[in-house]
């Protein structure tokens, strides 16, 4: 790999990091570099407030992330010594900018992509630079005043939230405006494979059986309730009450009669921040995609690639390892990638989500084992 500062290449480094963040304008890198202080050009890349552009070039010539540096960390030492150094991506800046501070006036319903626009242009990125934009970054946004004290990032957060869009940035470090969508997958994993493992984990505690949204004050809730499938489902209590046979939008496979109970029982009700215009199942749904990110995979390999292609944050795999209670190939969403490297070793670690947490696809649940030959997997995998 290489490592370019204002276009200079060194070699002078060690203990390369990149974490690529999907849902984030900000992903962050560091390195230790090797510092001659009497080298002019070595004060020129290390000079705090310089603020250099720096590149982390893969070895087939594949840029992974172009940033700014922002801090070096000095100490004396007999000889001259390695500076540790840390960035982020060029549109890193958003989140440390407040809004009022960029734009002056605010309107009451703007679009995403118009804002956006008027903010990429202040700091000097580029907005979905040869990338295509979801229709729905063009549609009105209702804003509330009192996000102007927001960083410029998390106003556009907000604004994009409301229109189940996604903010992230491009290996230049520009900004875009993305939506997620279920894709073919990129690799199959699969348990036993040399130089990989894999780390589930399941929290219960944050799961609920069906939730409800209501908007300020209690007034109005949402008839449907959103149902959670890794909570065993729980009847509604009220249809039961009233001897009333039918159930709210009973999930795929389940029973449509109120005479089946389940011993879980956890409602969730959530109320709809004040000024908020999304309605009130959106709000519901964004709520079960919350509990959704508590089923989290995370996969250790060594090398950078997949299929000779650096793997990407928004990519999709699949999974199958018994050992973790994955009897299914199983799709699972890349959202953070952390790279590490050194002079002669490259590993990657990335952590996926279901991909309904970005998606709103209909959820099921990756433990059902319904169908599944144990005998055959056991031959293969056991």
């Amino acid at each position: 790999m290489k490592l370019k500062v204002n276009g200079r290449v060194f070699d002078k480094w060690v203990n390369l990091s990149v974490s690529l963040v999907y849902a984030s304008l900000a992903s962050t890198f560091s390195f230790d570099l090797y510092f001659d202080p009497w080298d002019p050009v070595h004060r020129e890349i290390m000079r705090p407030g310089a603020y250099n552009t720096a590149e982390v070039i893969s070895d087939s010539g594949e840029v992974l992330i172009t940033g700014v540096l922002l801090s070096p960390s000095f100490r004396t030492a007999a000889t001259n010594a390695l500076v540790p150094v840390t960035g982020y991506t060029r549109s890193g800046v958003l989140g440390d900018i407040k809004y009022s501070a960029v734009v002056d006036t605010t309107q009451s319903t703007e679009s995403l992509a118009a804002v956006a626009k008027r903010i990429c242009d202040a700091f000097g990125l580029k907005l979905n630079n040869g990338v295509e934009m979801p229709a729905a970054a063009n549609n009105a946004v209702t804003v509330d005043e009192k996000n102007r004290g927001a960083t410029c990032a998390e106003y556009l957060t907000h604004m994009a939230m409301a229109l189940n869009l996604q903010l992230t940035h491009d290996k230049d470090g520009n900004v875009v405006i993305t939506q997620a969508k279920t894709t073919a997958p990129v690799y199959d994993f699969e348990q036993g494979r040399p130089g990989v493992t894999f780390d589930l984990s399941f929290n219960g505690q944050m799961m609920h059986s069906e939730i409800v949204a209501e908007a300020q004050g209690g007034m109005t809730q949402n008839t449907n309730p959103v149902y959670n499938p890794y909570v065993p489902f729980v009847h509604d209590w009220r249809a039961a009450v009233n001897n009333n046979a039918s159930i709210y939008n009973a999930p795929v496979g389940r029973l449509s009669t109120t005479r089946e109970w389940s011993a879980v029982y956890r409602p969730q009700r959530v109320t709809q921040v004040s000024g908020e215009t999304t309605s009130l199942e959106t709000v519901a749904a964004q709520e079960l995609a919350r509990e959704l990110r508590h089923v989290p995979l995370a996969i250790s390999m060594e090398g950078w690639t997949l299929n000779n292609r650096i793997v990407r944050t928004g990519d999709v795999v699949t999974v199958i390892a018994p050992q973790c209670y994955l009897y299914k190939k199983t799709p699972f969403f890349v959202e953070t990638v952390d790279f590490a490297g050194a002079a002669d070793s490259e590993s990657a670690l990335l952590r996926c989500v279901l991909p309904e947490v970005y998606t709103g696809g209909v959820a099921r649940s990756v433990f059902d084992t319904t169908g599944v030959n144990f005998d055959e997997l056991r031959k293969r995998y056991g």
